[in-house]
């Protein structure tokens, strides 16, 4: 597809990124992006360039259709504003979590 082409499609509210644009969002924000599939327990990292040193990650959970931000906040009825997306990256827990939350709702191994 030309970049042309490319851009009108992924620019359309009905079109979502894939991998391509987790790769280039990494790299823009200077952060890891940990994708775990629903389906597989796979968990994809998508990193900035090796210039770059990384401190941050967030995960996504993906369903095999849509990405959804993986969120912890200090409450069940917290405000949006108070929901922490981004980790530290020296601390693995957030794949973890995200990896064993999965887990339970369904029947990854």
């Amino acid at each position: 597809m030309p970049p042309e082409q490319y851009i009108q499609t992924i620019l359309k509210p009905t079109t979502w990124g894939g991998a391509i644009e987790l790769g280039i969002l990494a790299q823009h924000y200077g952060v890891e992006i940990a994708s775990i599939d629903v389906e597989t327990g796979r968990i994809d990292r998508f990193s900035p360039s090796e210039n770059k040193s990384i401190r941050m990650r967030c995960a996504l959970i993906y369903s095999g259709i849509h990405y959804d931000a993986a969120s912890l906040a200090p409450m069940v009825d917290a405000p949006p504003e108070w929901h922490q997306t981004l980790f530290s990256i020296v601390r693995k827990h957030i794949t973890h979590v995200s990896h064993s939350w999965l887990s339970n709702f369904s029947g990854i191994r």
